[in-house]
């Protein structure tokens, strides 16, 4: 499990068991021209996974195993924003990116349901995270500002799709990991 100290700020959020996962390497993909991704198979520890809180005590959890590519970050600019700087935030949000959602709750985490949202949403909560992970305003701008334009698209509408799809066969939620 990589353990490893942040900075935060907590007006913008925290993060719960963020050193509760483990990670597994399971390709180099060709991205673009310029620069191959790596892609990790991440697995959280079930009895303690990674929460976001926002600030109006809303909580944020992943699954329990998804894909991630701790945020593509072009090796042009990792000088000034480092590959793993806001990697919670990055776990979470290419978990939402793959469910379509994530699950929420309201009651400070006694509760859980899954919730489709669609990916502006998404991206505006990796706003938030990133913030919550003490991004300069600079930071702050390249992440949101790239996710925003190249990042996944996808609408209610897509999501409502899905959902019914999946109660087709039988269940309601994104495949369990």
């Amino acid at each position: 499990m990589p353990t490893f100290t942040r900075r935060v700020n907590t007006e913008h959020g925290i993060f719960i068991n963020a050193d509760m996962w483990r990670e597994y390497k399971v390709a180099d993909i060709p991205y673009l021209k310029f620069w191959t991704k790596a892609i990790f198979f991440i697995e959280m520890d079930v009895r303690r996974p990674l929460i976001f809180k926002r600030p109006d005590g809303v909580w944020f959890k992943t699954r329990g195993t998804f894909y991630s590519d701790h945020g593509s970050i072009p090796l042009t600019v990792q000088p000034g924003l480092p590959k793993d700087r806001f990697l919670l935030s990055f776990l979470i949000h290419d978990s939402a990116c793959i469910d379509h959602g994530l699950y929420v709750s309201r009651d400070k985490g006694i509760t859980w349901t899954f919730e489709w949202m669609p990916s502006g949403d998404v991206h505006i909560l990796l706003g938030v995270m990133v913030r919550a992970e003490d991004a300069t305003r600079l930071q702050f701008a390249l992440v949101f500002r790239a996710v925003w334009r190249f990042g996944p698209k996808w609408t209610a509408e897509d999501s409502a799709a899905e959902e019914a799809e999946q109660a087709k066969k039988g269940g309601t939620l994104p495949p369990k990991g």
